[in-house]
């Protein structure tokens, strides 16, 4: 799957990652994971939450995630229910 820069993704938290100060993420329906920085998470998470997050930077098979980048807010402010 090819994922692209600014895309708004659902999560669930996995664990709490303390050497890196992030979490551990698992897109929802794809098994894949994703590291969502603390500093980019607008609030501390616990273990099995779910979150829409925004795709921040891909490197390789990495995956970084942030709720803070100007893509998140217009993805979340234009998301119809």
């Amino acid at each position: 799957m090819r994922f692209i820069v600014g895309d708004l993704v659902i999560v669930q938290v996995v664990k709490a990652v303390p050497n890196k100060d992030a979490y551990l993420t698992v897109l929802i329906d794809k098994d894949i994971f994703a590291l969502l920085p603390k500093k980019s998470a607008l609030k501390p998470y616990k273990v099995g939450d779910k979150l829409y997050v925004a795709i921040a930077e891909v490197a390789g098979s990495r995956l970084l995630l942030s709720q803070k980048t100007p893509q998140f807010a217009k993805k979340i402010f234009t998301l119809e229910f």
